[in-house]
This record gives structure tokens, C-alpha cells and sequence, in this order.
């Protein structure tokens, strides 16, 4: 018969034996009580012993003081001890089981609990949870794997499963500090965290205590050094420091670059009638670079650009550059120049000048010489920043000047620059 005979929580073995009842422990040792009188092989005990669905058959013989063991059968376990002789099965049909493996132990102790978790943001979008390691069973040995819910919503026992799984480590120790960091997590958002513990076995712990955190919006910092690095007359190449996708950490999705003919301000920024978008290519405190074309030749515009992460997210406005694209024609370069578009030239020349950049506003003329330093002819042209002037060949009295060498002169503000045409007749 199988029963508690020593106080340990058994099963102990007792069976009859010529030398009377014998016992044995759950380990197979003798105990020391025994043997007590009682007759071989009278009391045979009948009981599922190793949880297969089968009857183990265990019965003592009183001519060799073997103790065999027999399967009654699939399907033949009872829910308590039967008498020998039983329906389910004999012997005489499933053989001697003398020699089958070990019955497996089976683990039925859950792990602890974990009552400690916290959680702490380490950024826009990340979250570290700590808790100290419980053990396999209770609070003894290592546990197997750790299941981390995330949730948006309180989590408790009833919703744990259907909250988002996140990513976890081995277990460590029992009574060691234990963490994970989740990156990856929803800007803006309160997440709720939970945490069950795992055996080999599969046994779960009871649910952790919930802790939660929440996630502020970060959006990207400011440019502060756009600006322009090459101009022809119909574009400007643009340059920056690339800005973060939070502040100056990570990479943003993209930059709205706007330009316009008149200042920008934030007021204004998304009324300019110029724009373009720009994907980020590096992450912060890289060089990103944008050619801003088709424009418009001789004109001056003014650029800023805004930062947005995923989320959109936006920066503050950026610092605002200026340029003005340059004339074309004989111009090749930037600030103030002069020209003839053809020399020698034939009436009517023209004459391609580039106002300087610090001349916005103020007023500018161009001014034609003959060689004995005569004003010949004058032009005003205005606040604009460069152009085309058609001279027709006369004098500022209307009379037609001779085929010769002339001086231009071209007054820009503060500044000036020269040429020459040799007109021919």
C-alpha cells in the first residue's frame, strides 16, 4: 500500500513479504520500522503511481521476496486503492514493469511573486523597469523566463494576457536587483507594466505589483545654423547641423524647408509659397544639405526650415537665411557685378549688373562714362537686387553717342564696381 509512513508527505511503500510488512521510502530507502509481521503478497495496492492513465499493479511475492510492479492498462487508473483481484486488468496481460524508468518527479510550486517592480523613463521613448529576482520555487533556485506586459490601461490578473508583451532577459539570481529597459514606447502616453515569473515546469507566479510611467512629448530641437553655401541664378544650396529626433538626441523624420521674397517669421513660416521636404539622412549634429530650385533669377529670398519626428512633432522655427540668386548671363558670381551681356556690342547693349548683399533697400545706379570721364548716360534702378539694362546708345539729352570705348560704373549703397563696352557703329 502506498501511504505517509514516516512523516516526510510520502508516498511511502509498504507491501507483505515472507519476512512480514515491509516499508520503503519515496526514495527506495528501507525504513527502520520495519519489517512488522504480516503475510507475502496479500494486500496487493492498486493506484495510478506515476500519473500515466494507467493502474500500476505493485504486489510482494513470498517464494523470491521480489516486489513486482504491473500497468493494469490505458485507461484503467482509479481514484483510490482497488482490491486484487480487479476487472481493470492482471499481470498475466501487461507484464513486469520491474525495470521501467524512474517515475518523473513533478513540479508543483509556483514561483513567488515579484512585489518591488518600478519603473523610471530614461527618455522620450524609453522606460527601465527594476525589481528584485524571485525564485523557481518560491523564493528557492532560479526562475526560467520572466513574461513583461505593457499596457495603456491599468493591468491586473484578469487582462494581463491581453496587455502587449515586451521584451525581457533571463532571470537572475533570487534576491538579486533585476531589470530591463523597454525602448521603443509611445510618446505622450501613461504605460502600466506588470510582470509574472515562469518555472521550467511552466508554473506562473501570481501577477507583480502594477507600476506605471509616463512619457512626456519631446519634440526636435531647433536648427540655428542654416544657411547657404553656393548660388546661381536659378537656385541656393542650403546647409545645417542636423537636429535630434528628441532635442538634439536620435535622428528627426524630416525637414519642411520654405523660402520667400519677403521675411520670414513663425507667423508666416507655413504661408511662404516655396517649399520642400527633406527626409533626414544622419542623426543629430550631422551636416544635412537641400539645392532649393527652381528660383528665380536676380531675386533675393529668405529660408528657414522646422524639424519633425514620427509622431510630428515639430521644432521651434529655425534661424532665417538670406540670398539672392544671382543675375545670370555674364554674372557668374555673387555680390555686386557688372557687365555687358555681348562686347563689343551693337545698339541696343545690354548691361548685367548685381546689386551687393548689404544694399537691400538703398538706392542703386548705373552710370555711363565716355574716356575723358564725360557722364554720358544714367540710370536709376531702383531697391531691386540685379537685372538687364537695354542701353539704346543715346545720352541723357537723347543724342546718339558715337562707336567707341565706354566706362559703366554701378552704384550699390555704399559700394561700387566698374566696366567696359567698346560699342560698335
Amino acid at each position: 500500500m502506498l501511504g505517509n509512513l514516516n512523516g516526510s508527505g510520502g508516498p511511502d511503500l509498504m507491501v507483505n513479504l515472507a519476512a512480514g510488512l515491509t516499508a520503503f521510502s519515496s526514495a527506495g530507502d528501507s525504513l527502520p520500522a520495519f519489517p512488522k509481521p504480516g503475510g507475502g503478497g496479500t494486500f496487493p495496492t492498486l493506484l495510478d503511481l506515476d500519473q500515466d492513465g494507467t493502474t500500476e499493479v505493485l504486489a510482494g511475492s513470498s517464494q523470491d521476496k521480489i516486489l513486482f510492479g504491473y500497468d493494469a492498462g490505458t485507461g484503467s487508473a482509479a481514484g483510490a486503492p482497488q482490491p486484487w483481484p480487479t476487472y481493470r486488468g492482471d499481470f498475466q496481460r501487461t507484464g513486469c514493469a520491474i525495470d521501467r524508468a524512474p517515475v518523473p518527479m513533478l513540479d508543483l510550486v509556483a514561483p513567488s511573486a515579484i512585489s518591488d517592480l518600478t519603473a523610471t523613463p530614461v527618455g522620450a521613448t524609453t522606460i527601465r523597469l527594476r525589481w528584485t529576482a524571485v525564485g523557481d520555487d518560491g523564493a528557492v533556485g532560479r526562475a526560467h523566463a520572466y513574461d513583461v506586459r505593457d499596457s495603456s490601461i491599468v493591468i491586473d490578473a484578469g487582462n494581463f494576457a491581453a496587455a502587449t508583451r515586451a521584451p525581457a532577459g533571463l532571470p537572475a539570481a533570487p534576491g538579486t536587483l533585476d531589470s530591463v529597459t523597454i525602448k521603443g514606447l509611445q510618446e505622450g502616453v501613461t504605460h502600466f507594466f506588470a510582470i509574472e515569473v515562469l518555472d521550467e515546469a511552466g508554473n506562473r507566479s501570481p501577477i507583480s505589483n502594477v507600476v506605471s510611467a509616463g512619457l512626456s512629448v519631446v519634440s526636435p530641437a531647433a536648427v540655428t545654423d542654416l544657411r547657404v553655401t553656393a548660388v546661381t541664378d536659378t537656385s541656393l544650396t542650403l546647409a545645417w547641423t542636423a537636429t535630434g529626433d528628441d532635442g538634439h538626441v536620435g535622428r528627426p523624420q524630416r525637414y519642411v524647408v520654405r523660402a520667400a521674397t519677403n521675411p520670414l517669421t513663425a507667423a508666416n513660416f507655413d504661408a511662404a509659397p516655396i517649399g520642400r521636404i527633406r527626409l533626414a539622412t544622419t542623426d543629430a549634429g550631422g551636416t544635412e544639405t537641400l539645392v532649393l530650385e527652381p528660383l528665380t533669377a536676380a531675386t533675393r529670398y529668405w529660408i528657414a526650415l522646422e524639424a519633425y519626428d514620427a509622431a510630428s512633432n515639430v521644432s521651434p522655427l529655425s534661424n532665417v537665411a538670406q540670398a539672392q540668386t544671382l543675375v545670370g548671363g555674364p554674372l557668374g558670381s555673387s555680390g555686386i557685378a557688372l557687365a555687358p551681356g555681348k562686347n563689343p556690342s551693337r545698339i541696343p547693349a545690354s548691361l548685367y549688373w548685381q546689386s551687393a548683399p548689404d544694399a537691400v533697400g538703398q538706392r542703386q545706379r548705373l552710370r555711363i562714362y565716355d574716356l575723358f570721364g564725360r557722364r554720358l548716360r544714367t540710370f536709376d534702378l531702383g531697391a531691386g537686387v540685379g537685372g538687364v539694362v537695354q542701353w539704346d546708345g543715346d545720352d541723357d539729352d537723347g543724342r546718339r553717342v558715337p562707336a567707341g570705348l565706354y566706362l559703366l560704373r554701378l552704384e550699390s549703397g555704399s559700394r561700387h564696381t566698374e566696366s567696359r563696352l567698346v560699342l560698335l557703329p
